[in-house]
């Protein structure tokens, strides 16, 4: 009698278990991509930018990180007036996968099961422009640091082997906006100003997925 129970106990432990669904809790990498600016110009011109992020996993489906930024915000008029906005952010993005919200029955369809990585999320930063201004006769400078709100959506995929639990990789694809609360990222400041600048950012990127292990026991897979 104890052994069967012994057994029983040990067996229902065993599905508890494996009901668990594993994920690491940190995760870093870097994504490259085009920017593209909307200020008080009309003629937009594509750049460049590459991010840096280190995220912190609560659930396998919902994070908060840091990023860092750099690149190049173009814009203007060639040989009128254009722009060159050698620039750098850092910010703090939340980000909620589609994931979080379906149940185990959704998560064993195919179709919900590859579109679980779909995202959207929101952050704080700040932007650092170091503008050069070309002008007919001249070219100006303009050094000014902004507040931005990033706006993100994008797609994680999972690299993950049939044997594997959980992920070590992931291809990342984003889609930011970042808006500005003034009016500094082409460098025609105007503080009554009622269009503020913004700019886009789309990129594709990896992710190294390590740390310590977490046990997300919202998703019974029993």
């Amino acid at each position: 009698m104890k052994r069967l129970l012994f057994f029983s106990i040990f067996f229902l432990f065993a599905i508890h278990i494996n009901a668990q669904t594993n994920f690491y809790k940190w995760s870093t990498g870097v994504n490259v991509g085009g920017t593209l600016t909307y200020g008080d110009s009309d003629k937009k011109r594509i750049g460049y930018a590459y991010a840096g992020v280190i995220d912190y996993y609560f659930t396998p489906y919902m994070n908060l990180g840091f990023e860092f930024q750099s690149g190049q915000l173009k814009g203007g008029e060639l040989g009128v007036r254009s722009f060159n906005n050698n620039y750098k952010t850092i910010a703090f993005n939340g980000r909620m996968q589609l994931g979080q919200f379906l149940n185990d029955e959704q998560l064993d369809s195919f179709v919900w099961r590859n579109l679980k990585g779909f995202y959207i999320g929101a952050g704080l930063g700040a932007i650092d422009n170091k503008v050069d201004i070309s002008l007919p006769n001249k070219v100006d400078h303009f050094v000014h640091k902004e507040i931005i709100l990033p706006l993100n959506v994008g797609f994680n995929i999972n690299l993950q082997r049939k044997w594997q639990e959980y992920s070590r990789v992931m291809v990342n694809v984003n889609y930011q906006t970042a808006l500005s609360f003034e009016d500094g990222m082409d460098g025609e400041y105007d503080l009554k100003s009622n269009s503020k600048d913004r700019y886009s950012f789309f990129s594709i990127g990896l992710r190294y997925n390590f740390g310590a292990i977490g046990l997300d026991q919202s998703k019974r897979r029993l």
